[in-house]
């Protein structure tokens, strides 16, 4: 895999915590592939489709914000299909924090690299907001 096309993923995964923190949802056919699967099992979601992720997330609640880190991207299938984890870090208006891993799939499309699937696995913390460090 290119060195561009490494950049290129790690771009959209940074790309998706502003779309999700900006509540930008009709950006979300810039993150996804049409028929993408996005998985939070901690939350009982599944969604099938851009449609059914874009319907879901407008009625979700998230995060304050979305930090990714510790990217690893490789690849799958030659040049056109790649795999990624990412750990997040998620705080909430609450205090606590979700903290997790994210375990991507990404395909090549003629506007460039999308998640073709996205699973999320959470552990939310028992961090307070008034926790002393």
């Amino acid at each position: 895999m290119a060195i561009e096309d490494v950049l290129a993923i790690e771009r959209l995964i940074n790309l998706y915590g502003h779309v999700f923190d900006d509540a930008d949802w009709d950006r979300l056919p810039e993150l996804f592939t049409e028929d993408a699967t996005f998985v939070v099992t901690s939350f009982g979601v599944a969604c099938n489709g851009l449609s059914e992720i874009e319907r879901t997330m407008r009625g979700a609640r998230h995060p304050i914000a979305h930090f990714a880190t510790n990217i690893v991207v490789d690849v799958e299938d030659g040049a056109n299909h790649a795999r990624a984890r990412v750990k997040l870090f998620a705080p909430r208006r609450s205090g606590r924090a979700l903290i997790g891993t994210y375990r991507d799939e990404f395909a090549r499309t003629s506007d460039g690299w999308r998640f073709s699937r996205r699973e999320v696995y959470l552990v939310e913390t028992a961090w307070g907001a008034s926790r002393a460090t």
